[in-house]
């Protein structure tokens, strides 16, 4: 059964999502979605393997790839694409959209009652049908902007000086 877009973290507990999803219920299920669950993660599925390793030494990496296409496909996350070259995943399934710093590239998720509604450009009606938008803001975290980095949009490039060939040398 596909997850209508409801938050599943507070509609149900994780074992009844996962078993409303009609999937069978297992240790290392509950576990992946715990992880995905906790309050600020937008894990990839290496972190989630790294996070649960010591927890469950027998979990492999397949079972975790697996188990999060399995999730994504019964609607209980979602997979989004992060500039690090990487998905990234994420269980509030309620809309919104997210806040990446572009120094530590931490994730935060953005409400879209702050952000109001996107109008979609009637340009894209020839295109196709828009079946859902993403929105992501970019900039610096208040974390990385106290702690005195360079914070400007624009770094500026020190020119690098040629050196002088040496005597003999032609150039």
């Amino acid at each position: 059964m596909k997850n209508a877009g409801l938050n599943v973290s507070e509609k149900f507990g994780i074992r009844e999502a996962v078993m409303d999803a009609g999937l069978r219920l297992t240790g290392p299920r509950l576990a992946i979605f715990r992880i995905l669950l906790e309050e600020g993660l937008h894990p990839s599925a290496e972190d989630v393997y790294r996070l649960l390793a010591p927890e469950l030494p027998s979990l492999s990496r397949d079972t975790v790839y697996r188990t999060l296409a399995t999730f994504e496909e019964a609607g209980l996350i979602r997979k989004f694409p992060s500039g690090e070259g990487v998905f990234r995943y994420d269980a509030r399934m309620v809309p919104h959209h997210h806040f990446i710093c572009s120094r530590c590239l931490k994730i935060v998720d953005v409400s879209m009652s702050e952000t109001g509604s996107v109008r979609i450009p009637e340009s894209l009606q020839s295109l196709g049908f828009v079946e859902t938008v993403r929105m992501e803001f970019q900039g610096v975290c208040l974390s990385c902007q106290s702690s005195g980095k360079d914070v400007s949009p624009f770094r500026r490039v020190r020119p690098t000086r040629v050196p002088e060939p040496h005597q003999g040398e032609n150039r």
